[in-house]
């Protein structure tokens, strides 16, 4: 099982295609957790529309958002880490 974790932050243009990229790559026991990371465009509401797990934090940018994930998130074997533009 995998955990992976997305640090997102305002990228509605193409979050799309990040989710369906990984949704094409991972199986029905893998987790998806969105870090949104101070997020002012609909960035959520296309989380949401996918029915992910996501933490939303105040603009606290890309390194910390992660190292929020990994202390609050219970971890799996495997962890990933993506950013928003990578699209597997």
């Amino acid at each position: 099982m995998f955990n992976y974790f997305i640090t997102i932050h305002n990228s509605e243009t193409h979050l799309n295609f990040v989710l369906d990229g990984l949704f094409k790559c991972s199986s029905d026991l893998d987790r998806v957790w969105c870090i949104l990371d101070g997020c002012t465009d609909g960035s959520k509401e296309i989380v949401k529309d996918y029915g992910l797990q996501y933490i939303e934090l105040k603009d606290v940018r890309e390194t910390r958002a992660i190292t929020y994930a990994l202390k609050n998130i219970p971890l799996s074997e495997y962890n990933v880490i993506l950013q928003d533009d990578v699209v597997i």
